[in-house]
């Protein structure tokens, strides 16, 4: 009984090494030990422009931004986003793509964005999970004619 006991102890220290050395090469790698990025749902944010020469009229505005993701968290996202002074307007549908950070283990990156007769907008936003809902913070470009304003954003999944 006592060697049995043993060899299960030693047989369970072997495995959990053996994990160690797994996670290890894989980011020795430089693979991504990642969290999984199902990022759906509904977000609350609020978004201000940058001054700058390019951006005479900085304007800054709350917005709701929904993100549907393919089957199975994969990789790609689109969804709407609609600003809360473009509220007599329709959301403007946007796509992108998810991935793991690269800079944060428990984080995920979204890129995208959307472009109109008149406009086009990028952002680059990380979403981290705390206490069971993303966060996020990010940049964005706006392009509007020759207006071009880059600026900040945050949000919170409700």
């Amino acid at each position: 009984m006592k060697t049995s006991r043993s060899r299960n102890i030693a047989l369970l220290t072997m495995l959990g090494a053996a994990c160690v050395l797994t996670v290890f090469a894989a980011a020795s790698a430089g693979q991504a030990i990642s969290p999984t990025c199902c990022v759906s749902g509904k977000f609350r944010g609020h978004r201000a422009d940058t001054a700058s020469p390019t951006c005479p009229t900085p304007k800054s505005d709350d917005f709701t931004m929904n993100i549907s993701q393919e089957r199975g968290c994969g990789t790609r996202v689109w969804g709407d986003v609609l600003g809360d002074h473009d509220a007599d307007h329709p959301a403007q549908k946007w796509e992108g793509t998810v991935k793991a950070s690269l800079t944060s283990r428990v984080c995920c990156e979204l890129k995208g964005g959307f472009t109109t007769l008149t406009d086009k907008v990028e952002w680059t936003i990380l979403l981290c999970k705390k206490m069971g809902k993303w966060t996020a913070k990010g940049t964005y470009k706006s392009t509007h004619g020759s207006e071009v304003c880059n600026g900040t954003l945050t949000m919170t999944q409700i």
